[in-house]
């Protein structure tokens, strides 16, 4: 290999190589970022969203109804893929009474979810009831220091207004 040849291939390499170290750089960026955002995400659910959600629902229980409140962690699976996004749920059951199954969505419910795509909360909402449907789906997406009691009240009202409000 003449000596040209072999600088152009030298310099092509150096590039590609620098490319790959920069792609990885960023690629632990994001991880760091995305573990940091968690954390928080953590302590706002500790100390603003699961405190709330437990006064909510002892107010309904105060009425009859029971609910549940499900707090899960972000779960990654071994070829990187996101298996579940951290996130907490209020279930509410309206006088008391359980969907048949455990893993059974007709109760009314208003997650918020860490969105798996940027570092912002997702809220889901479900108006399913027990034996009558209803409607389940996204409403919003917010920045953590977003999330306040009033917020969580607009969606828990939003929920319940829906599912239960209507005549």
């Amino acid at each position: 290999m003449d000596e040209k040849t072999k600088k152009t291939l030298d310099g092509i390499l150096d590039v590609y190589e620098t490319k790959q170290e920069a792609a990885k750089k960023e690629t632990e960026r994001r991880k760091t970022e995305r573990e940091l955002f968690l954390d928080r995400f953590s302590e706002k659910a500790r100390t603003v969203i699961r405190p709330h959600l437990q006064q909510v629902g002892t107010l309904l229980k105060d009425r009859g109804h029971d609910f549940e409140i499900l707090e899960q962690q972000e779960e990654i699976e071994r070829d990187g893929k996101r298996k579940t996004n951290a996130g907490v749920t209020l279930s509410i059951f309206p006088k008391g009474e359980r969907p048949q199954y455990p893993n059974e969505h007709g109760c009314p419910r208003v997650g918020f979810v860490v969105s798996p795509h940027s570092n912002k909360i997702y809220v889901h909402e479900s108006t399913m009831m027990p034996n009558s449907g209803g409607q389940s789906g996204g409403t919003g997406e917010y920045d953590l220091d977003a999330i306040t009691p009033a917020v969580i009240d607009k969606h828990i009202v939003s929920v319940l207004f829906r599912a239960m409000g209507k005549k």
